[in-house]
């Protein structure tokens, strides 16, 4: 075996690569920008929410070949939520928050909702006022008319006293019209004032069988309510009902006045209470195929307390049966396919007087608390209309998200009506639901009965309207109900991508296979190295996509060089 010294291996080295790039010639042929992916189309049936299809299948609207999928116009199904706008017939829970607020505006909000407006079956408190003056004791001096302690309303109505242990008295209250509930508490409540300080005033109660004195006090100096509690002697709603009390002064010096007396009665409800309010007027036309009654509550704490749907038609209540209820908020429903009064098909007269609500009854310690009452009301109009859509999806595995700079949706249609525009609308996936938001257009096309194109862009909002994974949903509409049924034929619904790169066409002419290791895109004002690495045999021709290469808008040279450091130059504009 011959031995070589290191200069002649070299030497001999360097000669063998000086003929392989001789034998080595790469071509560079052709170079395109390349403004957009393949189409993607159908690969399911198409959905129709609203209308039918006639004939074809989702196939033939896969390529623009005439050959296409008729759908028709139908007859629409449609649903109208109304809230409540006033008070109904009943407001019996007995706590609304805000307190003080109308019970309807507490339960007119959608959801979701919070526990900032609500009602709620709580314990109830009741206000029993004076409503009778026997006028036993007359010790003070009465101004206005009996019975004098009815309502605050000083200078018009009230008593007053300068001496001690003067009496003023008897004064009843009104009744309770409670038999059953449980009594919680009782205070007597006198809205007095006096003129000097530590001036006392002493009430005794009649509990229908007995005097007895409940204690004095000390009058404030300005108006204001003093309390005494009751509960004890007050201890069943027969005494409460027969109650009466009369006031003592128990100091000399100065002058008592006393302008309202009343019962405040805490009370656990066991009968049931309703709440119905008014609803916005209905503004659908048709024929109603029926409605639903909702509403929405959460116990406060785990319990037995029973909620039920109310409405009132004609004069006339109709309650669900025991609904369930959890410690979370919960949406129940009652459907009724008819007015329950008329046991008929219902009208819209019947709907713009329908009160709804929700009637409870409580047992133990839990509340419920009611934060939405609303009706849907669906019906079938007598216009026609067409919904329908189906699933794209872009290969992001060839075309990847980072490079997409928007995506494009085209349609092939032909319809037989003229009248009326076409809307393409896609499913916004941060929304959740369909829209046109960004879109280039979004005023809709419309048709010649001819086969007509209609392609919408997505702009830069395309990201909000393709998943992750690239789903696209698409939504083909009219633009609303009318009286024509419109037939529409689709020969191509398809939605690709919008890219910014190049396609390079390579070929090599030479005796050796070549390996590309990089390419340069050269104008008057960039100068850019893009790495490659492939191979290409004798006498093959291969095309490379770079949606990383965009092309300058003006003149410019590409290069490509090989592995062996031949180039190959390309000129275009």
């Amino acid at each position: 075996m011959e031995l070589r010294d290191e200069p002649t291996r070299l030497a001999e080295d360097a000669r063998e690569l000086d003929w392989q790039k001789m034998q080595e010639n790469v071509e560079i042929t052709n170079v395109s920008r390349v403004t957009s992916s393949s189409w993607y189309v159908a690969q399911s049936e198409y959905t129709v929410n609203m209308g039918r299809r006639v004939s074809g299948n989702y196939t033939n609207t896969q390529t623009a070949d005439g050959s296409h999928e008729t759908f028709r116009e139908g007859v629409s199904t449609q649903q109208e939520t109304l809230r409540p706008n006033a008070t109904g017939q009943y407001a019996q829970w007995s706590v609304a928050v805000p307190s003080g607020s109308a019970h309807w505006s507490l339960c007119d909000e959608p959801i979701p909702d919070d526990d900032t407006t609500y009602v709620e079956n709580a314990d109830a408190t009741m206000l029993l006022y004076t409503n009778a003056d026997d006028g036993t004791q007359t010790d003070w001096t009465r101004v206005g008319t009996s019975p004098h302690l009815n309502a605050i309303d000083y200078n018009a109505n009230y008593v007053f006293v300068s001496g001690n242990n003067r009496l003023v008295g008897d004064f009843g209250f009104a009744d309770s019209g409670k038999s059953a509930e449980t009594i919680n508490s009782v205070t007597v409540q006198l809205y007095a004032k006096q003129t000097l300080g530590s001036k006392n005033l002493e009430v005794f109660l009649w509990d229908g069988s007995s005097w007895a004195s409940l204690g004095a006090q000390t009058t404030p100096t300005s108006w204001g309510w003093m309390n005494w509690t009751a509960t004890a002697r007050l201890d069943t709603w027969a005494k409460i009902d027969a109650a009466e009390i009369y006031s003592k002064s128990a100091s000399a010096a100065g002058t008592y006045e006393v302008d309202c007396a009343r019962l405040q009665v805490n009370y656990t409800a066991t009968d049931s209470e309703k709440d119905s309010y008014n609803l916005q007027n209905p503004t659908g036309s048709g024929t109603i195929n029926w409605i639903r009654v909702y509403v929405r509550a959460r116990l406060t704490i785990l319990g037995s307390n029973v909620i039920r749907t109310l409405i009132r038609t004609h004069g006339t209540d109709y309650e669900s049966g025991p609904l369930p209820l959890s410690t979370s908020y919960h949406s129940n429903h009652t459907q009724y396919n008819t007015n329950p009064f008329t046991t008929s098909a219902w009208t819209w007269t019947e709907i713009a007087a329908l009160e709804a609500g929700a009637s409870c009854q409580r047992s133990g310690g839990a509340n419920i608390r009611m934060t939405a009452v609303w009706v849907a009301v669906n019906y079938s109009s007598t216009d026609y209309s067409l919904d329908m859509n189906n699933i794209f999806t872009l290969d992001l595995s060839t075309y990847p998200q980072d490079y997409i700079q928007s995506v494009e949706v085209q349609l092939r249609y032909r319809a037989n009506d003229t009248a009326e525009n076409w809307y393409l609308k896609a499913y916004n996936w941060s929304s959740s639901t369909y829209g046109d938001s960004g879109f280039n257009s979004t005023t809709g096309h419309t048709p010649t009965t001819g086969w007509d194109y209609y392609t919408v862009n997505l702009t830069d909002r395309w990201s909000s309207y393709v998943q992750n994974n690239g789903t696209v949903y698409m939504k083909l509409v009219d633009e609303g109900l009318d009286s024509n049924q419109t037939a529409i034929d689709i020969d191509f619904l398809g939605v690709r991508a919008v890219i910014d790169g190049t396609c390079f066409t390579f070929q090599n002419t030479g005796a050796l296979t070549s390996r590309l290791v990089s390419i340069w895109v050269i104008n008057s004002t960039l100068h850019q190295r893009y790495n490659i690495d492939f191979i290409i045999n004798s006498a093959q021709t291969l095309n490379d996509t770079r949606l990383d290469i965009p092309l300058p808008n003006e003149q410019y040279v590409v290069k490509v060089i090989t592995e062996r450091g031949n180039k190959a130059t390309y000129s275009g504009t």
